[in-house]
């Protein structure tokens, strides 16, 4: 019986939790941003009519989050 080593795996595959494509980021920026661009970008738009005083912002590859004053209801 001979022993073979497999390759081993150095990264694992990053996919968007939304849409489940595969995403080619550093585990670092998934884990801050698990949504490819394209889901990001709908979500965004989805989340524009939010009332809360936080809205998060796409920075590249990052998020970023800003603070707004809150709306008040007429």
């Amino acid at each position: 019986m001979s022993t073979v080593r497999l390759p081993f795996v150095l990264q694992r595959v990053n996919r968007c939790v939304f849409c489940d494509r595969e995403m080619v980021v550093p585990g670092l920026a998934y884990e801050e941003n698990p949504f490819c661009q394209e889901c990001l970008k709908q979500r965004q738009l989805i989340s524009a009519g939010d009332t809360t005083a936080i809205q998060w912002e796409a920075a590249g590859i990052y998020m970023r989050r800003v603070r707004r004053a809150p709306k008040k209801p007429s």
